[in-house]
């Protein structure tokens, strides 16, 4: 790194700081290769170049207490409560698409069947308005017994 310039230039022969820097390379036009040592045909050694700016030398990681431990998990917690509950409820200006008189008519062979809460369940949020939505019917797999080709050799010896 020359002290006048704006550019640095790393070199490295450790194969994953080479396939990171790679990467900068490709996605940046910031980086360059500069240089590519080779012993018997292998790549052992690259040299690059970057823009000085680019460099961050850290005295070591960051220490937390576990008080602000907490509060940072806290903090994420909440933000993923948040995510997710608007993901769960979509804004109530969406246009319901679905007929009302089918989810009922559904609704009602389901009750009559016996199968309304065991197999299939229905969804309702009475508080917002929305009419029941049916979820899938989850079914079990079926399995099948395979008929081993040694064990019909071994019946025929």
């Amino acid at each position: 790194m020359n002290s006048l310039g704006k550019t640095m230039q790393i070199y490295t022969t450790e194969k994953h700081i080479m396939r990171r820097l790679d990467r900068y390379v490709d996605e940046s036009p910031n980086w360059k290769v500069v240089d590519i040592g080779k012993l018997h045909g292998e790549i052992v050694s690259k040299t690059y170049e970057a823009p000085r700016d680019l460099l961050l030398i850290r005295k070591q990681k960051r220490v937390m207490s576990e008080e602000q431990r907490q509060k940072a998990a806290e903090r994420l917690r909440a933000f993923h409560n948040k995510k997710n509950e608007d993901v769960m409820n979509p804004l109530d200006d969406e246009e319901d698409f679905g007929g009302e008189e089918e989810n009922d008519e559904e609704e009602d062979i389901e009750t009559e069947n016996g199968e309304g809460n065991s197999t299939e369940s229905v969804n309702t949020n009475a508080s917002s308005g929305e009419t029941p939505r049916l979820e899938p019917q989850k079914s079990k797999p079926k399995y099948v017994k395979v008929k081993s080709v040694i064990d019909e050799m071994d019946r025929g010896r």
